[in-house]
């Protein structure tokens, strides 16, 4: 492969590294016409959490590192330490969006970077190929004349080595740096995740809402529009709903971005493709938008690699900075939209808290509206790319890599011949083989596998890896998985000896034929190997074969059943011994047995081949087509014996090359059917604990009990699964597995109890087995316990929250995490949770002006301690599984509030109109003030203080919901009010009717202040002012 094309797929690598993330916009203008419907994946019920993708992640980085380990030791420090640097400089100088020109620089050191390490590789690995070629030619020499035994080792070794080989003359610095930027990349998936895990569980109340939000964790995934829908009042669980959506959203974006890197391995992994088919699994659950939206941010994975590889290439040109920075541009709206989209992913999980209510439609709308229209963004990016001459179809086409997906843990392939001598004959003829094997291989990119048969041609390679002779493995390939990049070859072999084999595949054409474009500058011709796998041939002489069957130890035929009868046919096998020892079962999905003919017959006296029929019991059975049955089903028939045996001739044609007699079944006797039945009965119930997230198996009988009631492990292995008859009881029901294996599926969310689920097994057509179990389901004994430190006989007294600050407050009521008044709340609830339980934090009885979101209790200015129907505030904290609530788990806490309502004073206690003052306004508010709960004074001589600058961040009596105090005439004086003027900040002055009294009077001046948070301090006592009026002296007199 021409080295600038590795180069090119090397930025392809670094691209998926460098997707970041920039705030959510308006999407009306960026996304349009919602693709609703794309094609439905049937599995379901798997989830993505993030221990699996970090197990996975740690895999593939370990076999990277491996790969990197083996190759960068050849390598020169200085020089292996230079390509690093400039790896990670091109990291940096992508996320931070440099221009052309900069890459243009990065990419000139890159070059040298890589001739310096690849200088410094040849110089150290040369003598290793000549060594590593020697040991091949000699196993290859070995393995010519090996025995069977010795063969298997010794194709394994040479298929290690070769891979070895292979692997020194792929030594060079494009691929350390290829497989440090995939490690490099891999790491930086992994911190994402573990930075989500850590603000998650820093989020436990809705108070710490704005700190999760603006974590760097958090902000690249969330659209804040839906965040306030789900932080409104209608959500009770505030913050497992914001949880959850950011959960959908980052896995969204995540498992893209990890599916991307998995395609660009060249080994294969087992764990990631594990986890592959979990996320496979996990968007299949999911509706048609969020599968819409993950299937176009992957593409749009794929369009920034491309767009990437393109780069590469215009910087390689002269004078096309110009286009390579539009090239930048293009590579900055593929990020954005890739951003944006991936924002509106929201999970039916989701649906737990807002399924079902009007803001359920408000979430839908918003995000349909959102969603308006990114298909046609997506075709826009395209057109553009196209403009630029990048090829969003062709270079996908085309293979970086292929690699041998093993089918098992030894990563061998079998081929097997088998083989008989014939009567009268020395020489061993060929009988039965396994003639051909499907092998699968996985192509990168993956997009390269749907049409790779148009594009390459491929062979297999058995030889030395410097040569590609005859094809001694030939076979049909067909695309298995496009969407995986899997392709299968069902190959086939004459060869007797074992090999080490490579697939070898080479392009039909220098350009793929269905590329839209080509890169200008690109060699697309491709000639590539992939690792080397053992094929293993083994040849065996058959000494003997036995028939198998289900039936071999039946020893009883009922003569007075009608219906019993013995069928040796069911659950057939043939098992071979061979000449040199050991035996194997002749499977006939892998190996044609149609030379090999099976036939019945009553035993005979081998020693007197001559003498008649014995064991048939005189003539009372007949044996047609392997199944053993009476002549007459009637009591004559007792007693009567019978053997059968199967014969295996080995057939060329007409002629029988050998027959091969197997040992007799068991000896059969007719006796008297009584009952068949057989029960089966729990001696004590099972033990499953409440699970609400999945279904839970447990062991039901174990299979010696259900062998011995069969008759016997083979009769009850094959007993077909239709004649299982399960009963479930609620939903608990039995399930039959693998060899007929029972265990019991308790649902997911079953209620504590116990079930009796019932299993009815017609073993055959007398013999039934009724098989009942008791499942106990239990809940788990997980509850809050009270921190005795801050309640105290049931109660605590909660102290107010000041906004803005204690100093300079804006606004106050009373906050309160309720997970604090319990020592063990987090953990209880996490350990709740994981069964599909929770913990419910309510009121227990309703009151105004307290509520609680999440676990945040909040007592706001409507609250009135005054009211006549007001209830204490009660917290009602309680264990729940489904509808059910766990015994003994309900705590209640009293929560009092401290007294906020200040303190009055008022050294007032009279005021005198005289000859010398009637025509005076008083201010009987004067002395008189009222203090907040900090000893601030809110109120005084009659007017509000002032916000100021110092001790008030509002209007003193708003930051408390109070009013100011009104004066007025007592309800007593009411006739004496014509007298007078009075305000209700307290001046008071006479009327004319009071300057003209000829006599004097005395009046009430009453004050009304009131807290709805409680008692104001000394008011009660201290809220009137007596008016003395006597115009006939002067005031100081009076």
């Amino acid at each position: 492969m021409k080295r600038k094309f590795v180069k090119v797929m090397f930025f392809g690598a670094l691209a998926l590294s460098t997707v970041t993330y920039v705030g959510c916009k308006d999407y009306d203008d960026d996304i349009k016409n919602v693709q609703e419907q794309i094609d439905a994946i049937n599995k379901k019920g798997a989830d993505v959490t993030t221990e699996a993708m970090t197990a996975a992640i740690n895999s593939a980085v370990a076999g990277l590192q491996t790969q990197l380990d083996a190759i960068a030791s050849k390598a020169d420090k200085t020089a292996l330490d230079e390509l690093k640097k400039t790896v990670t400089d091109l990291q940096a100088a992508l996320n931070n969006k440099a221009d052309a020109t900069k890459l243009t620089e990065l990419q000139t050191k890159l070059d040298e970077a890589i001739a310096k390490v690849n200088a410094s590789i040849e110089s150290s690995v040369g003598a290793a190929k000549t060594e590593l070629q020697a040991k091949i030619d000699k196993l290859q020499a070995d393995l010519e004349k090996a025995d069977a035994d010795a063969a298997e080792k010794i194709a394994t070794e040479l298929a290690a080595v070769k891979t070895e080989l292979q692997g020194l003359i792929n030594a060079n610095g494009e691929k350390i740096a290829d497989l440090y930027e995939k490690i490099k990349g891999l790491d930086a998936i992994k911190t994402k995740i573990e930075a989500l895990e850590e603000a998650d569980k820093n989020f436990v109340t809705i108070s710490q809402l704005n700190d999760y939000m603006n974590s760097d964790a958090v902000k690249a995934y969330v659209d804040e529009a839906l965040v306030d829908y789900l932080t409104s009042a209608e959500v009770t669980e505030q913050v497992n709903a914001v949880k959850t959506y950011v959960d959908g959203t980052f896995k969204a974006a995540i498992m893209a971005e990890i599916k991307a890197e998995y395609l660009s391995l060249e080994k294969y992994n087992a764990d990631m493709e594990a986890l592959m088919e979990k996320i496979d699994t996990y968007v299949g659950k999911e509706d048609a938008a969020y599968k819409k939206i993950f299937t176009d941010i992957t593409a749009l994975q794929t369009y920034q690699q491309q767009t990437i590889e393109v780069l590469v290439a215009s910087l390689a040109e002269n004078n096309t900075i110009e286009n390579a920075n539009k090239i930048v541009g293009a590579l900055e709206d593929i990020t954005t939209l890739q951003t944006e989209i991936a924002k509106c992913a929201k999970t039916t999980d989701l649906d737990a808290y807002v399924k079902g209510t009007e803001l359920g439609g408000l979430i839908d709308t918003h995000l349909q509206d959102k969603f308006a229209g990114y298909d046609g963004e997506i075709a826009d990016i395209k057109k553009r790319l196209l403009a630029l001459e990048i090829d969003v179809d062709g270079l996908k086409s085309m293979v970086q890599s292929v690699t041998f997906v093993p089918s098992d843990s030894e990563g061998k392939v079998y081929f097997s011949s088998y083989y008989v001598v014939p009567e009268g004959e020395t020489e061993k003829t060929l009988i039965a083989s396994n003639n051909t094997v499907t092998v699968k291989f996985r192509v990168s990119p993956v997009s390269a596998a749907k049409n790779f048969f148009d594009n390459y041609t491929a062979s297999f390679d058995a030889q030395e890896i410097t040569t590609r002779a005859a094809n001694i493995f030939e076979g049909e390939g067909k695309v298995e998985n496009a969407d995986e990049g899997i392709i299968s070859f069902v190959i086939s072999t004459t060869t007797e000896q074992s090999h080490a084999v490579c697939l070898n595949i080479i392009a039909k054409n220098s350009v793929p034929e269905n590329a839209e474009t080509a890169i200008k500058g690109t060699d697309y011709f491709t000639n590539i190997n992939s690792n080397y796998f053992p094929v293993i041939v083994t040849t065996k002489t058959i000494s003997g074969i036995q028939v198998e069957s289900t039936n071999s130890t039946v020893s009883s035929i009922y003569y007075n059943k009608e219906a019993s009868k013995i069928d040796y046919k069911a659950g057939v096998a043939l098992k071979a011994r061979f000449v040199d020892g050991g035996n194997a079962t002749l499977d006939p999905e892998n190996v044609d047995l149609s030379n090999l003919v099976t036939s019945y017959e009553f035993d005979k006296d081998m020693t007197n081949p001559d003498a008649p029929v014995i064991l048939d019991g005189d003539g009372s059975y007949k044996l047609e087509d392997g199944v053993l049955s009476l002549k007459n089903y009637a009591a004559e028939s007792a007693g009567k014996e019978a053997t059968v045996v199967a014969y295996v001739a080995v057939k060329d044609g007409d002629n029988t090359l050998k027959e091969f007699k197997s040992t007799a079944y068991a000896k059969v006797t007719a006796a008297n059917y009584t009952d068949g039945t057989v029960n089966l009965t729990p001696v004590a119930p099972t033990d499953v604990l409440y699970d609400g997230t999945k279904v839970t198996s447990t062991s039901a009988y174990a299979l010696t009990e259900l062998y011995t009631s069969a008759g016997s492990k083979d009769i009850y292995e094959a007993i077909p699964v239709d004649k299982f008859t399960p009963t479930a009881d609620k939903g608990v029901t039995f399930v039959i597995g693998e060899k007929n294996a029972l265990t019991i599926n308790v649902p997911k969310g079953t209620a504590a109890g116990t079930y009796s689920p019932t299993l009815k097994i017609q073993v055959d057509a007398v013999k039934v087995i009724n098989v009942s179990a008791s499942v106990k389901v239990s809940y788990q004994d997980i509850k809050v316990v009270i921190d005795g430190n801050i309640v105290s006989a049931g109660a605590m007294t909660l102290k107010p929250t000041y906004q803005g600050s204690y100093e300079k407050p804006t606004s106050v009521g009373f906050t309160l995490d309720l997970a604090t008044l319990y020592t063990n709340y987090a953990t209880q609830l996490a350990a709740v949770k994981k069964v599909g339980g929770d913990i419910t934090l309510t009121l227990k009885d309703a009151v105004k002006g307290a509520s609680i979101n999440g676990t945040t209790l909040t007592v706001d200015k409507t609250y009135n301690a005054h009211a006549d129907d007001i209830n204490p505030i009660v917290i009602v904290a309680k264990t729940v599984y489904g509808e059910a609530t766990l015994d003994n788990s309900t705590v209640e806490t009293k929560i009092n509030l401290t007294e906020i309502s200040g303190t009055w004073a008022f050294t007032i206690k009279s005021a005198a109109f005289g000859k010398d003052n009637l025509n005076s306004t008083l201010n009987i508010a004067k002395t008189a003030s009222w203090t907040d709960y900090r000893g601030k004074v809110m109120w005084a001589d009659g007017a509000e203080k002032a916000q100021g600058t110092t001790e008030w961040g509002a209007k003193p009596l708003s930051v408390y919901g109070f009013t100011a105090p009104v004066f007025s005439i007592a309800t007593a004086d009411a006739d004496k009010a014509k007298y007078v003027n009075i305000t209700t900040d307290g001046k008071i002055s006479l009327t004319d009717a009071g300057k003209n009294l000829a006599s004097a009077i005395t009046l009430k001046v009453n004050v009304a202040a009131v807290s709805n948070w409680g008692t104001i301090t000394d008011f009660a006592s201290n809220n009137e002012v007596t008016v003395k009026i006597d115009l006939s002296q002067d005031a100081a007199d009076i």
